[in-house]
């Protein structure tokens, strides 16, 4: 078994919301389509990722960091403090999708890592 880290990030499906339209009564107007869902999770699935429930516009997506390295193109590292980083030590909160396949491209519009909490047992010294 790896000991490699297991990440997970947040997949973001659709054309971006224009702030002055994400209000309750427009929501639904401004989710991705089943068929951009679709293409987004299976897409995943196939380059080896477990992806998680549809959720609003997007879903979890969890992997080995190999993979997300090869599949993004990237080399991530997780500090002690479990954020995701590259080489130098700067924090990575979002991945470029130009290295996905062009019906994924059309379907993703971000791929997201959230900072871990900053409280809560390992947040002192």
């Amino acid at each position: 078994m790896s000991s490699a880290p297991i990440l997970a990030a947040q997949v973001v499906v659709g054309d971006p919301i224009a702030v002055a339209d994400a209000v309750a009564a427009k929501v639904a107007q401004h989710l991705p389509s089943a068929e951009l869902l679709r293409t987004a999770r299976e897409g995943f699935v196939r380059l080896g990722f477990i992806v998680g429930p549809t959720v609003g516009n997007g879903f979890s997506l969890s992997g080995a960091i190999d993979a997300f390295d090869k599949t993004f193109s990237v080399r991530l590292e997780v500090s002690a403090t479990g954020v995701v980083q590259d080489p130098t030590g700067a924090p990575v909160t979002e991945l470029s999708t130009a290295t996905l396949a062009p019906e994924m491209r059309r379907a993703v519009r971000q791929v997201l890592f959230s900072a871990p909490p900053a409280f809560g047992p390992g947040s002192w010294p």
